[in-house]
C-alpha cells in the first residue's frame, strides 16, 4: 500500500545532485569545463530553495496550498506523501540543518560558508597547481571549475551527514517528519486526482 510513497522518496534520493556527481570528484578529468555544468545545476536548486539539492516533487507554492481536515485520513496520507515525496526529504534536511545550528553554529556556517564560496566567488579563485612527481609531468594545472566542484560536493556530503554525528540533527529529522505528516494529513488532495482514484484510474509512472 505503501509503495508509491516509498519508491517516490527512493526515486528522490537517487535523483538528487549528490548522488548524480559523486562519483566525478576523481580523478580530474582533462575538460575542466564538464563541472560548469553540474554547479550551474545545484545554484539553481538552491535558488528554488532546495538545499538538499533534489528536484522538488511540487513547487512550494502548490505545496503550501489549501488545507483541510481529511474526510479520508488513510487515501489523503498515501497520497500526499507520494505527490511531495522530495518536499518533505527537503524539510527534514532543513530542519535537520536548523537545529544543528543551534547545538554546533560554527560546524553550520563553515558548511554553509563552503556553499556561499563555491556559488558566488570568481573562477579565477579556484585555479591552483596540483603537486605531481617529476616522472609524471611535475605540477598540473587544475582549473577553477573542479575545484567549485569539489567544495560544493564537500559541503553537500557535510549536511546530508549531519543526523549521523550531530543528535541535533537526528533530532532536526524527527521534526521535520512530524511536520511532514501533519502536512500530508492536512494538504487538500487535487480535485483531479480524487476523480480518478473515484474512477479507477490507476497512475502511471
Amino acid at each position: 500500500a505503501w509503495q508509491g510513497p516509498m519508491t517516490a522518496a527512493n526515486l528522490s534520493i537517487k535523483g538528487s545532485w549528490l548522488a548524480q556527481h559523486v562519483v566525478r570528484l576523481w580523478p580530474p578529468p582533462a575538460d575542466d569545463t564538464a563541472f560548469e555544468g553540474p554547479c550551474a545545476e545545484l545554484l539553481e536548486l538552491i535558488s528554488n530553495v532546495s538545499p538538499a539539492g533534489i528536484k522538488l516533487s511540487q513547487s512550494w507554492g502548490d505545496f503550501f496550498g489549501e488545507m483541510k481536515s481529511p474526510d479520508h485520513l488513510y487515501q489523503r496520507l498515501q497520497s500526499n506523501m507520494e505527490r511531495y515525496a522530495a518536499n518533505y526529504i527537503t524539510i527534514m534536511f532543513c530542519c535537520s540543518m536548523i537545529c544543528s545550528l543551534g547545538s554546533r553554529p560554527l560546524l553550520i556556517i563553515f558548511i554553509l560558508s563552503l556553499h556561499v564560496v563555491g556559488i558566488f566567488a570568481p573562477p579565477e579563485a579556484f585555479d591552483v597547481d596540483m603537486w605531481r612527481p617529476k616522472s609524471r609531468g611535475g605540477f598540473k594545472a587544475v582549473g577553477g571549475s573542479w575545484i567549485r566542484f569539489a567544495i560544493l560536493l564537500v559541503g553537500q556530503i557535510s549536511l546530508w551527514l549531519l543526523p549521523l554525528v550531530a543528535h541535533a540533527g537526528r533530532v532536526g529529522v524527527i521534526l521535520g517528519m512530524v511536520l511532514s505528516v501533519v502536512h500530508a494529513l492536512f494538504r487538500k488532495r487535487p480535485w483531479m486526482e480524487v476523480a480518478k482514484e473515484h474512477l479507477g484510474v490507476k497512475k502511471t509512472r
